[in-house]
């Protein structure tokens, strides 16, 4: 628990609600919950985010946006490069990634929300692009599918007994692999 002391309430519950997230799941744990491990009222979320949904919405945005920036930055670098990028950001954020895609607990009206997860698509989409010297739609789709569920595997704990893909060298050599498909398939 991490006592709030008069400073920025709305970076405060964004941050126990990661580790909230970590502790118990995305949909196991309540605003009033919130509000009591940070010392606040149960009254207090309401004042930056009127529910859950909108809470786990702004956390969702925030690993969108630094899913975004951290594909711009590799932008050029190659289809393995890129995709550890993405693998690295879902290690290295946990409760943002384990919301990021949850469209059940989400606003998919929400404005930033859809503004930034399009900017993540785009900078993968680019990169690929980039990667590739051309558009291609399928391969486009089968990159993000390979990084994404590489990802979701390693943060559920899944690739925990496969030495082919554990840290970093196995992760690159899932994407080496991959990426050698996927030129002689072209």
């Amino acid at each position: 628990m991490t006592p709030y002391h008069h400073g920025n309430l709305r970076a405060a519950l964004l941050e126990e609600a990661r580790s909230l997230v970590a502790e118990e799941g995305p949909g196991s744990f309540t605003l009033r919950e919130l509000a009591r491990r940070l010392g606040v009222s149960h009254a207090a979320p309401a004042h930056h985010f009127p529910d859950k949904r909108a809470l786990l919405t702004a956390l969702a945005t925030e690993g969108f946006e630094r899913l975004a920036t951290e594909l711009q930055r590799a932008q050029g670098d190659g289809l393995v490069e890129l995709g550890l990028v993405y693998v690295r950001v879902a290690a290295d954020h946990p409760a943002d990634f384990a919301v990021m895609f949850r469209t059940d607990l989400l606003d998919p009206d929400d404005a930033a929300l859809r503004a930034a997860g399009e900017r993540a698509r785009a900078a993968l989409r680019e990169g690929v692009r980039r990667a590739h010297g051309s558009q291609d739609a399928a391969l486009e789709v089968a990159a993000w599918s390979v990084v994404h569920g590489l990802a979701a595997l390693r943060a559920s704990g899944a690739l925990a007994g496969e030495p082919a893909a554990s840290g970093e060298a196995g992760a690159r050599a899932a994407l080496e692999r991959f990426v050698a498909g996927a030129r002689q398939s072209s």
